[in-house]
């Protein structure tokens, strides 16, 4: 399928949107040869929902080398990841960048492999399995709902923003290895920043050197992902080896089989997809706490029914 009649397809679903000259999506206003690329440290997402809001639902960005859309419809989004996705590919910068520092994970592979490596890992997901999670979810929380009580009663502020990093952090590791990242919590920490930070960076900049350049930056990321591999796949060979056996998520993709072959993933197969759920499940949900409790403090209404509603559900 063509990109004009993936354009004229989503026309036809979605009725009144604009369009432009040809077959083509409406595109803003660009900066010649260099076309719509944003400026670097700008406010991204308020320009690209402006632009949906001036535009419409789909539309087009010339970038250096390549043609991008944005698509703001949720039909849009779902013709791409469910009813037509096998006419789009992850072969792109954005997932190449990505591959760096997750490896062929559930989130940047594609086609069988990926239908293999979701096969293997859908038993360990099963709902009544993560249901067993939520008594750490809860004891990590109430110890840092016990720490807040203190601070108030002493009058200290918070960093909410840091405390909900750790506090994911913290049950991420516990859940997925059955590690209390306390005692190298700091290390631990570091090194997923250091990797998160230049996952966006390189994907935002396309003219980014080379990993195998020597550069103090390209040092400091591998020197972060050497940490983080030593010791994950530190854990994935004592439990190889029989050393330990825990009730988490790693034990139970350790012990997943394809139904079809009866194989298992391979050690770095597992290395892959822990870091993955890592990154899933430990930034992105810190970030979304972060700013759930700052809407909530700027709503003092919709914070009181949140209240009201969590001690009917779950008692005083």
């Amino acid at each position: 399928m063509t990109v004009s009649s993936f354009v004229d397809s989503f026309r036809q679903a979605v009725p009144g949107l604009r369009r432009s000259r040809g077959n083509r999506a409406p595109s803003p206003k660009g900066i010649p040869i260099l076309g719509h690329i944003p400026p670097s440290g700008g406010p991204r997402l308020d320009a690209m929902l402006k632009t949906a809001i001036e535009l419409g639902s789909v539309v087009r960005f010339e970038l250096p080398m390549v043609t991008a859309h944005l698509l703001a419809h949720p039909d849009h989004v779902e013709r791409v990841l469910v009813k037509d996705n096998r006419l789009f590919t992850k072969r792109t910068r954005g997932y190449e960048k990505l591959r760096m520092f997750l490896g062929n994970g559930l989130v940047t592979s594609e086609g069988d492999f990926w239908l293999r490596q979701r096969r293997i890992a859908q038993p360990a997901f099963h709902k009544q399995r993560i249901a067993g999670f939520a008594k750490t979810f809860v004891r990590c929380t109430n110890e840092l709902g016990d720490r807040w009580a203190d601070d108030a009663r002493a009058g200290r502020a918070i960093d909410l923003h840091a405390d909900m990093m750790e506090l994911t952090l913290r049950i991420a590791s516990l859940t997925l290895l059955s590690a209390d990242p306390s005692e190298r919590a700091g290390e631990i920490g570091q090194a997923l920043d250091v990797m998160l930070h230049e996952a966006i960076a390189r994907i935002n900049n396309p003219f980014s050197l080379p990993p195998s350049i020597p550069t103090r930056r390209n040092q400091r990321t591998k020197a972060a992902m050497a940490t983080l591999d030593s010791i994950v796949l530190g854990i994935i060979d004592a439990r190889r080896k029989g050393r330990a056996h825990e009730d988490d998520l790693l034990q139970m993709l350790l012990e997943a089989r394809d139904e079809e072959t009866g194989e298992g993933m391979t050690d770095v197969q597992l290395r892959d997809e822990v870091m993955t759920m890592f990154l899933a499940g430990h930034e992105t949900t810190a970030n979304a706490l972060s700013w759930t409790f700052f809407l909530l403090s700027r709503f003092p209404h919709v914070a009181r029914t949140v209240t009201a509603e969590a001690v009917q559900v779950l008692g005083d």
